[in-house]
């Protein structure tokens, strides 16, 4: 089965005491999570909830970012995506291999951004970490590291404040 992950802020998910048992809060849907450009939500492909097929989109979704930080994963199963308009489209990462694994829901209405909503809410309550990866600081400067010594990524291609941050030597 395929699956597609996404970063979240896992604690924008988390059951308040003032929503019933399957509310969203709100700030899950309005604070950037499901934030969709041109009716589209942009999502990475992979195979499974397995660390060595999510570390990919760690490093995807890090090396495009400004700044090290603690990166939360939402996995989701391709058939709870049944129904909506799933088109591969190129990814915005310096990792050159990893851009083709991007792909967008598209064509979102509120019925497609609410069923979003209810499959990753269930995937960050579930406890599972094939549903939800948390991936400490330290994980996401080591992922980076990784691939920039391997040659997957090119130091130069981060940002200034991650180039900084990794100091990595020549």
């Amino acid at each position: 089965m395929q699956y597609v992950a996404r970063k979240v802020s896992k604690n924008k998910w988390i059951l308040r005491s003032y929503l019933g048992r399957d509310a969203i809060a709100a700030d899950a849907i309005t604070g950037g999570c499901i934030r969709t450009q041109s009716d589209a939500l942009s999502v990475w492909e992979c195979a499974s909830g397995q660390q060595d097929d999510v570390e990919p989109v760690v490093l995807a979704l890090a090396a495009a970012g400004s700044h090290l930080d603690t990166i939360d994963i939402v996995i989701l199963p391709k058939d709870e995506l049944e129904g909506l308009d799933v088109a591969r489209s190129e990814g915005n990462t310096p990792v050159q291999d990893l851009r083709p694994c991007h792909v967008d829901i598209q064509h979102l209405d509120t019925k497609g951004i609410c069923q979003l909503a209810r499959s990753i809410a269930a995937a960050v309550r579930s406890e599972n970490e094939l549903r939800c990866r948390r991936f400490r600081e330290s994980e996401v400067e080591r992922i980076l590291r990784d691939a920039i010594l391997t040659g997957r990524l090119n130091h130069e291609d981060l940002g200034e404040g991650l180039r900084n941050r990794l100091k990595m030597p020549l």
